[in-house]
């Protein structure tokens, strides 16, 4: 394959965001996909396929990597990916500058979470529905660069020898549906891809330890090349630093003691899955309120059933939406309840039926 001058094989940040998403394309063609096929199989927007090739969204590093075993690309994206200067432009708020900056060179990062998952943690569609909800009226290009800031913090923690990432959360984080049931069920698949990292772990403590967990606050401590200890927690609108050596033992060995009494790590990604199904199933439900049953038509047999009904049934194959269900009701009632039967369900009974299976009944 053809490749265009000073795109590919150069050194590291010589590549440009519009060249990675030209490349992206390449492949995608090449793989017969369109961009929606694409977007199904990786389970995100079209647009946001688009946006990629465009060079105007950051894809994530994990997305990367299935991109590119999907397009049979033997790795050429994942290192085209990692050549893009990508995040030059890309500016913290003021008062977080000096954690990221800390985090940045760390080689253990250790991370207590109460109310929300981490940065480091965070899928896009997640990261945009935090801000969204911290800012009145934010624009999408507010949005799009604090998401831009928040993801590039991830790619250290995603290198082959990246740094100890060990996370404890609160039950209650993975059970608060940031974004709604679709963005936290992504969320929480990211959280799941996190954990078959060998530098990453991530553990949940469970809502039963109540009170006794030793911190009621979110925090986090860094480990520095050198050695030195950092302890950082932060409010809605500013950062605090400390390396008193009081407080970094005192919550030191209040995470130690979390690391104890949380659910081990297969336990709690199995955990996650059972709130992921969870959400699913309200997926679901909302999906039924959007597109209601209704029937096409009714049918009732021409000699069993009467002016007045008769003894029959009276089915109706609904094609709303997805459903395809077939729904049936009492013909002497037709205005009273609805059931709603699978077609499946309803061959076996009409073919049982018609083999005198119910006795008469």
């Amino acid at each position: 394959m053809a490749r265009r001058a000073g795109e590919v094989g150069e050194s590291p940040a010589d590549m440009t965001p519009a060249a990675f998403g030209w490349l992206l394309e390449v492949f995608r063609e090449k793989a017969g996909l369109k961009k929606a096929g694409l977007a199904r199989e990786v389970h995100c927007d079209p647009s946001l396929i688009s946006r990629f090739e465009s060079g105007e969204r950051v894809p994530a590093v994990e997305m990367v990597h299935r991109i590119d075993r999907l397009l049979g690309a033997d790795g050429l994206l994942v290192n085209a990916y990692g050549r893009v200067g990508w995040y030059r432009e890309v500016a913290h708020p003021e008062w977080f500058q000096v954690f990221a900056e800390r985090e940045a060179r760390a080689e253990e990062v250790r991370r207590y979470s109460i109310s929300l998952i981490p940065g480091p943690c965070q899928e896009p569609g997640y990261a945009a529905a935090v801000f969204k909800r911290r800012q009145i009226n934010p624009t999408p290009d507010w949005i799009e660069a604090r998401v831009a800031a928040r993801i590039s913090r991830q790619a250290r923690f995603l290198a082959d020898d990246g740094p100890l990432l060990s996370v404890v959360l609160d039950e209650a984080v993975i059970r608060r549906a940031v974004g709604g049931p679709q963005v936290m069920h992504r969320q929480l698949d990211h959280l799941l891809a996190l954990m078959r990292r060998p530098n990453i772990v991530i553990q949940v403590a469970p809502l039963e330890l109540g009170d006794r967990t030793p911190a009621g606050t979110s925090f986090t401590l860094l480990t520095m090349p050198d050695g030195q200890r950092h302890l950082y927690s932060e409010s809605l609108t500013s950062g605090h630093f400390t390396t008193d050596p009081d407080e970094i033992t005192y919550y030191s060995r209040a995470y130690d003691w979390l690391r104890g009494h949380v659910l081990s790590v297969p336990d709690s990604a199995a955990l996650i899955r059972q709130v992921m199904k969870g959400l699913v199933n309200s997926m679901s439900a909302q999906r039924s309120d959007i597109e209601p049953l209704r029937p096409l038509a009714w049918f009732k047999s021409s000699s069993y059933s009467d002016h007045n009904g008769g003894d029959c049934v009276q089915p109706a194959l609904n094609l709303a939406g997805s459903h395809g269900a077939v729904l049936v009701r009492d013909s002497k009632d037709p205005q009273g309840p609805v059931l709603s039967v699978s077609p499946a369900a309803w061959s076996a009974f009409v073919e049982a039926a018609g083999r005198g299976g119910f006795g008469g009944i």
